[in-house]
């Protein structure tokens, strides 16, 4: 629902009836885009071209890495964004602060809120938003044919399988940073739908890494993002944090490391990243 009230708004302020075409006739857009799964979502529409800022989670595809950052999407600058000159600022419904969005407004650049997905069918609709809103029906029916190919792959190798893993999710951003997801999580979704338990259930969201609350869920695999693996060190890092060497998942060694977009992003790359993950959950698979 979220989803479609803010393509009605954006509708309302005109940015829903951008076309590509419209835009090459008026000279090219000129877009700034704030979050990673955002911007992945641009690039794979085919507009890659005309975006010339990104905030810092926009790691993928590797062309976005190379435009001008403004910051994180959630402490991003006003000024920062509108010194690249922009037409249209797409952001995640978590970019902030709101006084820098009202900044831009004010500044006469028009702007594109999109929420966040908190499943696979969000994830099918914010394509669909954004693609009617860019102008782009035709990619996305593309894209949407793969995500929907790989989400069907995904299920018939989830059915192959017979173990049921405990898995803690750990998202870390440096030793000192290390959360644990709870339910609510995009990271308990992913879980589920490749046939593992989320071995925390006791809260929503992210809380810090406790030893107590670690070894009480005594998860089988640990799923960590992969750049958040090297900030803690890598799997012996990962040793020297609360708890977590006394659990079977680092007693095994079973440590899993996946892309951070890719696995958090509900994006196009989800169906893919999702057999991935069963595959590193289900050793039988291999058998």
């Amino acid at each position: 629902m979220a989803l479609l009230a803010g393509f009605a708004l954006l509708a309302g302020a005109g940015v829903g009836c951008s076309k590509k075409e419209d835009a090459s006739a008026a000279g090219k857009r000129r877009i700034v885009v704030l979050g990673g799964p955002l911007t992945e979502i641009i690039f794979a529409l085919g507009f890659g071209d005309e975006v010339v800022g990104v905030d810092a989670s926009s790691v993928y595809p590797d062309q976005a890495t190379q435009l001008d950052q403004v910051g994180y999407f959630r402490h991003f600058s006003a000024e920062g964004v509108i010194g690249l000159g922009p037409t249209l600022v797409v952001h995640s419904d978590g970019a902030g602060p709101k006084e820098a969005l009202a900044q831009i407004q004010a500044a006469g650049i028009e702007t594109f809120e999109v929420a966040d997905p908190e499943d696979f069918e969000g994830a099918r609709a914010r394509v669909e938003i954004m693609a009617r809103a860019l102008g782009a029906e035709r990619q996305a029916a593309e894209i949407l044919a793969r995500f929907d190919a790989d989400m069907a792959a995904a299920e018939a190798l989830r059915e192959q399988t017979q173990s049921r893993p405990r898995v803690l999710f750990l998202y870390a951003r440096g030793a000192d940073t290390l959360l644990v997801g709870g339910r609510d999580t995009v990271s308990a979704v992913m879980i589920t739908a490749a046939g593992g338990r989320n071995a925390v259930d006791a809260f929503a969201d992210f809380r810090p890494l406790s030893a107590e609350s670690v070894v009480a869920a005594a998860p089988e695999v640990l799923l960590v993002p992969e750049r958040g693996l090297v900030s803690v060190g890598g799997i012996e890092g990962l040793r020297g944090q609360p708890g977590l060497a006394e659990t079977p998942a680092l007693k095994q060694g079973r440590v899993l490391a996946l892309d951070d977009l890719a696995l958090l992003g509900l994006g196009p790359r989800t169906g893919e990243t999702l057999m991935t993950l069963i595959r590193g959950l289900h050793p039988e698979l291999e058998a």
